[in-house]
This record gives structure tokens, sequence and C-alpha cells, in this order.
């Protein structure tokens, strides 16, 4: 469940399991992340979700979080990983692959059916809660490369009822009085 969670938001698998908290944003049809793990910033972050309703992702979440509890600090998270990588490993039958590439696909399969005005540097940035202020960060993301055909865009964008450019986007600071 939580591999799967990554996928369909691109959260860090600690934001998953202890730092963040996600919302169904039905008007952008996404979520809401608040908590970002490694940013300066106390802030919320809007992101599309990928093969899942928003509103089960939220339900799954919100199950896996209560189900993960005792795992609910940094050292726990770094725990888990290799025990995550491991199974990520099997599972796509790749010796090299982590729970940080399924962000980098994540982050792709986004951008193919998201894409707005914005750079994919810019849009991946603002998905992945990283500093807009370095972009450069977000380079390395557009290493993996998921591409799909035209006809599977069209087909997953009729699905769930997008436009073309239909997400835009979009970091929202919070305050640090509503931590």
């Amino acid at each position: 469940q939580l591999l799967f969670l990554q996928m369909a938001s691109g959260a860090r698998i600690g934001e998953l399991i202890y730092a963040s908290t996600f919302e169904n944003d039905e008007a952008r049809h996404g979520l809401l992340q608040r908590g970002v793990l490694k940013s300066k910033y106390i802030r919320a972050i809007y992101k599309p979700s990928l093969y899942i309703e928003p509103a089960e992702f939220v339900e799954r979440f919100n199950a896996v979080r209560d189900e993960l509890r005792e795992y609910a600090a940094a050292e726990d998270a770094q725990k888990l990983n290799p025990v995550l990588n491991r199974r990520i490993r099997k599972a796509f039958n790749n010796p090299t692959i982590t729970t940080h590439d399924l962000r980098k696909i994540y982050a792709n399969v986004a951008f193919s059916l998201y894409e707005g005005k914005e750079t994919q540097a810019y849009f991946t940035s603002s998905i992945l809660g990283h500093d807009m202020a370095s972009l450069a960060i977000s380079a390395i993301y557009t290493t993996a490369r998921v591409e799909l055909t035209p006809a599977e865009v069209q087909e997953i964008r009729r699905q769930r009822g997008l436009k073309k450019y239909g997400y835009s986007s979009r970091i929202v600071s919070l305050g640090a009085n509503l931590w």
C-alpha cells in the first residue's frame, strides 16, 4: 500500500508515514499535501493524484497512517526504505530501482498528463515540493522517461475529465501558525 501511495502522489516515504497530511482537492481533481520534508518553509503543495481518485487516495493514506502509527519519526522512515527498496527491485525485476525512482516515475507521468504552460523542471519542482530557487534539483527527475502514447494520454484525460491544461501546479505557503 505504501509504495502504491508513493506512485500515486510522488510523496517521500517519510511524508507518507509521518510528516504530511493529504486532503482531497476536488476542484482541481488532485491532492493538497500539507507538510513537505526537506523544505525550508512550512507549506502545502497541490499535486495530481495518479492511478486512483483523490478521495480514495486520502482514505487509503489515512488507513496506512493508522497502521504505521509506530513508525512516526525520520529514523523509522530510514529503516523502512531498505525494505521497501528490496520489494521494488523484486517487483520491477531491476536491481537498482529505489523509492526515489518511483518519485521520478510519478513526476514524468504527471507531466505527461497535466502539462501546462510551465517547464517540466518547474512543474516537477512544484508537485514534488522542491525549493523553487533550485530548479536544477528537478532536472534529476527528468532522467526517468515514461512515455505515454498520445492515445493513452487522451484516454486517461477523457476518463478523468481533464483538459490539456487542466491542472496548474502551485505551491501554497502556509504560516507557522497552521502547525
